[in-house]
């Protein structure tokens, strides 16, 4: 394969779509910014189930066809880990065990590598990043409520340098008050964040015992509470931050700027991997 000088920023996401979307997503805001060229490298794992390997599936083919330069490479497959305590723990060991796959992937990219950026559960492959001397970014595709938590626990041990971050502000880009729902992971945190912190929201009541099981009743109050008096000043706040978002995104906003920032960043920290 013919090298290209274009440097690429090569993503290793987890499979979940508000991983793999949330990170993909923001990383095309790069490519899209107008300042420095780049593509995009998808470094793609086998999720554990048929499930989520058929919704990878959409994902990519979507993305192949939207014209963008974005690039997928397949991984082989492992054997997930058959002696996990949770969730959580399968996730990282079964990320982790693509580690030598994606060494591999990385030193034989035929252009420069603008950074790997890692999904935090793949956070500990810094070490692949750093032996192959090309930068890592860690991406948190949650608030950043949830990070600054996240950066105090003991099991993260390496110094992370983080760039990225993502909300998920959609609601909140056209002014819509909310009533979140929280389901599992951080989402709880979220939805405390919307409520007390950012006053967007009003609280619905979620059982946690049950499943995070929400009684009708409780939705319907929740919604009246929007549409009423009572839920006047989250109205107001949510049209305030509606602004806020679109004035930072905007040419010269606070978040355009600190994407030109870190274009720059990443193009004068592109290297050519040695090769393995």
């Amino acid at each position: 394969m013919a090298a290209s000088r274009t440097p690429t920023l090569v993503l290793v996401p987890e499979w979940g779509t508000g991983h793999l979307m949330s990170m993909l997503e923001s990383c095309k805001r790069i490519l899209l910014c107008g300042g420095r060229a780049f593509s995009i490298t998808l470094l793609v794992m086998r999720p554990p189930t048929a499930q989520a390997t058929s919704e990878v599936e959409a994902h990519v083919r979507r993305e192949a066809a939207s014209g963008l330069d974005i690039r997928f490479h397949r991984l082989p497959a492992v054997q997930p880990p058959a002696d996990a305590a949770g969730v959580e723990e399968f996730i990282a060991r079964y990320i982790q065990l693509h580690a030598p796959h994606v060494r591999d992937a990385v030193a034989g990219m035929p252009c420069p590598v603008a950074a790997l950026v890692l999904d935090l559960f793949a956070a500990p492959m810094v070490d692949v990043a750093r032996d192959l001397g090309v930068p890592s970014y860690v991406f948190m595709s949650s608030t950043g409520a949830m990070l600054a938590l996240m950066l105090h626990l003991p099991v993260l041990h390496q110094v992370v340098t983080v760039e990225f971050s993502q909300v998920d502000g959609e609601s909140l880009w056209h002014g819509l008050p909310m009533a979140p729902w929280p389901l599992y992971a951080e989402q709880h945190l979220n939805a405390f964040e919307l409520v007390a912190d950012m006053g967007v929201a009003v609280p619905l009541k979620v059982d946690r015992k049950r499943d995070n099981l929400v009684e009708a009743a409780d939705l319907e109050r929740a919604v009246k509470c929007l549409m009423g008096e009572e839920g006047r000043k989250a109205r107001e706040r949510a049209a305030e931050m509606r602004d806020v978002c679109r004035n930072a995104v905007s040419k010269g906003g606070s978040s355009d700027a600190a994407l030109q920032r870190l274009s720059e960043a990443l193009h004068h920290g592109a290297v050519l991997p040695p090769t393995m």
